[in-house]
């Protein structure tokens, strides 16, 4: 083999290993239009979710990026668990809590979404997504004139 062949190859091995490892960036610097403006995680992250509850709701890992651009506003949050099933069953009770009957949030439903089920609804000028995606929960808010098109491309990035 040449040394242009061997390095092609080894290029081509060292991309499929780093997309199979799963180390995804979840929070990318831009897209759908949107740059991340600013992107919390550790102590910062976790203060912040336990603040915008007026208490503590999670001692978990918690990354959150902020992003805006010409189209408007969008924030992800995301809380990592240690497995699925914890992350599954934060979100059943989050999505218990935030049922219209119980909050600010209305018109709340689950919806099946790129093989995804995915708990929809509205509030605070914003519609919210609340999912589980391997061991993480996020919650997207996004402006509602396009809010599921930025949903589906940031489903895009999580495949």
């Amino acid at each position: 083999m040449t040394k242009i062949k061997i390095k092609v190859n080894s290029l081509l091995l060292l991309i499929f290993f780093c997309a199979c490892t799963g180390n995804q960036n979840l929070l990318p610097e831009e897209m759908f239009g949107l740059k991340l403006q600013k992107k919390l995680t550790g102590k910062e992250a976790l203060d912040y979710v336990n603040r915008l509850h007026f208490g503590k709701v999670t001692d978990e890992e918690n990354q959150i990026g902020f992003y805006s651009g010409r189209k408007g506003e969008a924030v992800i949050y995301i809380t990592v668990y240690s497995d699925n099933k914890k992350a599954t069953n934060a979100f059943r009770r989050m999505t218990e809590k935030i049922s219209p009957l119980n909050s600010a949030f209305y018109g709340g439903s689950l919806e099946n979404i790129n093989g995804k089920e995915i708990y929809t609804t509205y509030g605070m000028g914003a519609k919210h997504f609340v999912f589980v995606d391997n061991n993480n929960l996020f919650w997207i808010t996004a402006e509602r004139k396009w809010a599921d098109d930025f949903l589906a491309y940031y489903l895009l990035i999580l495949e």
